[in-house]
């Protein structure tokens, strides 16, 4: 390869790179021979950008920064299922694009069967900027209602640490022969051609506020839509009710003549005045609340994004069915690939970890939810659980690597090898009485020098160290890797039920063998 041709390529990595800046605490990653996906915590560097645009390993980012702002964002057209969903025209929404002169640049998804619509900044952009500005380009595409990234506006805390974000997979995947290209003006794009468009497309945060936009950054996300993309007939009264509870809350001085302005300006077909009025006043008591149940706005719902915003829902305002409290929005779930694996479910903006168990068994994982979110969860019968929730929920699993030492299973090794390094010596049968008094004892059994411990001892010494992750086949299943074995063996004059190790497992200097005698 000649110096220009590295050259120019080193160049087109560095542009890609300043385009596609996301997270530094994770990424994505997905294997192609295998189809694996997972996350890394860690932040992303040149390698694994490079790795993708070879075709080696494909790399997903978390646009969403720690200070609630992004580089990049996207609008995720996907047909998720052939039978039912539409098929996406990728043509078409190109075409679109290019028609309404919108800063997006549109390109395969990662399935073939999607689109990733492209928006890029001059610098980092607020979030909530971004998700309204793309919630009215979706509309006016044709596409209302599909995912946008970042899913966050705002990110939480999950105990001490931040919440990571969701993560999506980066276009131009080999790009030499890609089938992740953008499109534009009727022509495909090589990653040259899309990375001129992306850079000539970048926006500042004044262009992403659309006129009177920002009076709503708090609104609901439902209301956000009704403003941008108009309320047909069918949902007048509804709707009118619905962005009256908003505007009196948000508005204290101007809310009727706010509400009155949406039934002319959001509402296709407006309201008689007198019956628009009567809405007004209705809507209008302290006492009512959203009725997110409803349509119009059952239909616009971005439960995540509303229970975040200082004028949205919250858990217990939500107004439906009576007595039939409101699913929560799963919006991620991670599988840690420890011994036994964890999960980490984000469910209405909130980081719930649970086990394998819980998750497949809904009379537990609603008990898990309905103490992490502090409210009530609907009833459901397991095989409608299993059906439509567990499925979808495994459908969205991203695997994350956690080192085989930080596991549970790897853990309670490590407890086991520092307690048994506190074992007596026991050099002659008799000596054995150690272990009654739950001490663990060093001796020889069968001409092989073991630790010898009752199973309930090492168990009390878990708990009073408060580290009781693994119990009981479990427990034993961790340390069968350590050539763990069960065996009868005589301590004075009668036989017991004893766990057995080898010393080896240890790090300390062997002991002698032919200071101990043999058990026969």
């Amino acid at each position: 390869m000649s110096d220009d041709v590295k050259s120019e390529a080193r160049q087109l990595l560095e542009r890609f790179m300043a385009l596609f800046k996301g997270s530094t605490r994770s990424y994505g990653q997905w294997v192609p021979s295998s189809g694996e996906m997972f996350s890394n915590m860690a932040k992303c560097g040149e390698k694994q950008y490079l790795a993708h645009l070879r075709g080696e390993r494909g790399l997903g980012l978390v646009p969403i920064m720690d200070d609630n702002t992004c580089w990049f964002a996207a609008i995720d057209l996907d047909c998720h299922d052939e039978a039912t969903d539409p098929p996406i025209d990728f043509e078409a929404v190109a075409a679109r694009i290019d028609e309404l002169k919108l800063p997006l640049t549109v390109c395969k998804s990662k399935s073939g069967t999607g689109a990733h619509c492209y928006l890029f900044g001059v610098e980092p952009l607020s979030c909530t900027l971004v998700s309204q500005a793309l919630v009215r380009w979706s509309a006016q595409i044709g596409y209302a209602g599909h995912e946008i990234f970042p899913k966050q506006t705002r990110l939480v805390m999950d105990g001490n640490e931040l919440q990571l974000g969701n993560w999506i997979n980066l276009p131009y995947f080999a790009a030499r022969d890609t089938r992740r290209f953008a499109r534009a003006g009727g022509q495909q794009l090589d990653i040259g051609q899309f990375l001129d468009r992306a850079e000539s497309l970048r926006v500042t945060p004044t262009q992403l506020t659309g006129e009177g936009a920002a009076d709503h950054n708090e609104a609901p996300p439902c209301f956000q839509r009704m403003v941008a993309e108009g309320v047909p007939d069918g949902f007048r009264n509804e709707a009118l009710y619905h962005a009256t509870v908003y505007l009196r809350r948000a508005f204290s001085d101007d809310w009727k003549d706010r509400a009155m302005l949406f039934n002319e300006q959001s509402i296709q077909t407006p309201l008689p005045g007198v019956e628009a009025e009567r809405t007004i006043k209705s809507a209008g008591r302290r006492d009512y609340r959203y009725k997110c149940n409803q349509e119009p706005c059952k239909g616009l719902c971005n439960r995540t994004v509303c229970l975040t915003r200082k004028f949205g829902i919250t858990p217990e305002n939500v107004v439906g069915d009576p007595g039939a409290p409101p699913m929560p929005e799963i919006t991620a779930v991670r599988r840690y690939n420890s011994e036994p694996p964890r999960y980490e479910l984000t469910a209405d903006n909130v980081v719930v970890s649970c086990n394998s168990d819980t998750l497949q068994l809904w009379r537990l994982l609603r008990k898990r939810l309905a103490d992490a979110l502090l409210r009530t969860m609907p009833a459901m019968k397991e095989d409608a659980f299993e059906q439509v929730v567990l499925a979808r929920m495994f459908s969205m699993v991203e695997t994350v690597i956690v080192p085989e030492e930080a596991s549970p299973a790897g853990l309670a090794r490590e407890r086991c090898c520092e307690w048994l390094k506190k074992a007596t010596i026991a050099r002659k049968g008799d000596d054995r009485q150690a272990v009654l008094r739950k001490q663990p004892v060093v001796t020889m059994v069968n001409d092989e020098l073991v630790y010898l411990f009752r199973s309930q001892d090492f168990v009390d010494h878990l708990r009073r160290i408060r580290a009781e992750e693994l119990r009981g086949s479990e427990l034993y299943h961790a340390l069968l890797p350590l050539g763990l074995k069960s065996k009868s063996v005589r301590v004075g004059k009668h036989p017991i039920k004893l766990w057995v190790l080898p010393y080896a497992v240890t790090e300390d200097e062997e002991l002698d063998p032919k200071q101990f005698k043999s058990e026969f």
